[in-house]
């Protein structure tokens, strides 16, 4: 039991003024529970579904500038961002290993797309994963705000979706374009 629970306070000031902070606690944690509730998907992790209507805030740190100086995989590059270099995975899509079949196209075609050229690495949710690798959608140039007009030429992990160089994989939370992903595998 609490050696302060049977004490009285005198300041009724002081009792006010911590009830409605622990009111307004309650309430914003209700509040965050129910917004929550609203954007979860069946297996309770957002889901955002881009729309023509939705715009990208290109000033904040969710984007930056790269050059692309070597490519690992169809899904893997590296890049120097202001002097630093970075080892990158493309989020949303995976092509196939070493080992497997579609592997040399799969590298191939990221080779001829982005090795040697200036692209944009855009943030979802995570920054890196288990490997240290940056995790990031790479555009060929900027995106028009409020628009998918034209994504099938400049949106990257897109491409290789629609080239048939890959398929998407689900990595949690970072799942910004998946219904984008989803409508350019369903046409096919």
């Amino acid at each position: 039991m609490s050696r302060y629970r049977n004490k009285r306070r005198y300041d009724s000031g002081r009792t006010s003024v911590r009830r409605s902070t622990s009111l307004a606690g309650l309430l914003l944690i209700l509040g965050f529970m129910g917004l929550r509730m609203l954007f979860v998907g069946d297996d309770e992790t957002p889901v955002v579904e881009m729309t023509e209507s939705d715009s990208s805030d290109r000033t904040d740190e969710n984007w930056q500038t790269a050059f692309v100086f070597r490519v690992v995989d169809g899904d893997t590059i590296w890049v120097d961002i202001d002097g630093i270099e970075e080892k990158v995975r493309l989020i949303g899509v995976n092509t196939p290993e070493r080992d497997e079949e579609g592997f040399q196209e799969a590298t191939d075609y990221t080779v001829k797309m982005l090795l040697d050229k200036k692209v944009y690495l855009e943030k979802d949710i995570s920054d890196r994963d288990k490997y240290g690798r940056l995790l990031r959608y790479i555009w060929l140039q900027l995106p028009e705000v409020g628009s998918q007009k034209d994504w099938q030429d400049i949106f990257f992990n897109g491409m290789l979706l629609e080239a048939g160089h890959a398929e998407i994989v689900i990595y949690r939370p970072d799942v910004k374009y998946l219904e984008y992903f989803k409508r350019i595998t369903d046409a096919e």
